[in-house]
């Protein structure tokens, strides 16, 4: 297997170690998080910083996603605290209230809408963080995937044999 040939290296002057790390789809920028709470934006081809988010967690930042188009980023810590961020200007949109317990997984659908996978919860918000609906088990197994047109997602509770269907435009399950 061929691995490449180095393009460039991030000047992660600091050294701290990196917890999370994204392109965005057009690959020009990388997202990264660190143990120190920092969410960094950087130019893939030189690997020079672009900036640095303003401080927000308290906590180590374990799960971020991008938006399709690049506009919109997610920061999550794994006790519920979730951020949105513009990425151009770098300023926060938005945060995320009512996540209660260990974030399992976060996601950006379409542009539009913010799937967030807790505790015995699926959470459903759009995009400006406008809470959309929720459903809840008995169980913290779940799992989802989108249709090929995304046009839906089906979750499934591992542990009890529910399956649900979400109809992503409609936003009805």
């Amino acid at each position: 297997i061929s691995l490449g040939t180095k393009k460039s290296t991030l000047n992660n002057k600091i050294n701290k170690p990196i917890i999370r790390m994204i392109f965005t789809s057009d690959d020009k920028k990388v997202i990264t998080s660190d143990i120190d709470k920092r969410i960094q934006i950087w130019d893939s081809e030189n690997g020079e910083l672009i900036k640095e988010l303003q401080p927000f967690h308290t906590k180590t930042v374990n799960l971020i996603t991008l938006s399709s188009d690049n506009k919109t980023l997610l920061t999550a810590e794994s006790d519920g605290k979730i951020a949105l961020w513009d990425v151009s200007s770098g300023s926060q949109k938005n945060i995320l209230l009512g996540i209660k317990g260990y974030i399992d997984d976060v996601k950006i659908i379409e542009n539009k809408t913010i799937v967030i996978i807790h505790d015995n919860k699926v959470s459903f918000y759009n995009i400006e963080g406008v809470f959309i609906s929720s459903m809840t088990s008995g169980t913290t197994k779940k799992q989802y995937l989108l249709s090929p047109d995304h046009q839906k997602a089906v979750i499934f509770s591992i542990n009890e044999n529910l399956i649900f269907i979400w109809d992503i435009k409609s936003n009805k399950l």
